[in-house]
């Protein structure tokens, strides 16, 4: 997935991915996964 997807553990704004070659850019802080209950 090089190219496609890219990743950062910086903190970023929208105008930091603005002219990256990536499709989406992961951001490891501002993700979160939700808990699920079942």
């Amino acid at each position: 997935m090089k190219g496609i997807v890219g990743y950062t553990s910086d903190p970023i704004v929208p105008s930091d991915v603005i002219g990256r070659e990536e499709t989406m850019v992961y951001d490891e802080k501002a993700t979160m996964i939700p808990k699920i209950h079942y």
